[in-house]
């Protein structure tokens, strides 16, 4: 799982038009309401544009982003959530919500076969 915070930073660097991209502290585990049987770790991107003034017009200076990542013995899911109304004002949606959301789709997800 960790290293799919790499990837993750990886992937939002390629498209982040030259802002700095970093992960924030370490993964850390998170058990929702619900979610049983599978790992699930989540951690911050922060993306600082440095061409942002904070205004409407040319964006926040910094945002930041949560990821959350699952896995069990046959899945990996990633949650990549981002509130665009909040991103402006330079708030992020709360990691505890991005791993509710994520403890949903992975219930969801899950069919018996």
């Amino acid at each position: 799982i960790n290293n799919s915070f790499n990837d993750a930073e990886a992937k939002m660097r390629e498209g982040s038009n030259g802002n700095k991209v970093s992960l924030v502290g370490s993964p850390k585990d998170v058990k929702p309401a619900g979610f049983d049987g599978a790992l699930m770790r989540c951690q911050d991107i922060k993306t600082i544009n440095e061409k942002a003034d904070g205004t409407l017009a040319k964006g926040p200076t910094e945002v930041i982003t949560p990821v959350c990542i699952w896995a069990d013995y046959s899945t990996v899911g990633m949650v990549v959530a981002v509130d665009v109304g909040g991103a402006l004002t330079g708030k992020g949606i709360p990691q505890e919500d991005v791993a509710a959301l994520a403890a949903k789709l992975y219930n969801t997800s899950r069919t018996k076969i």
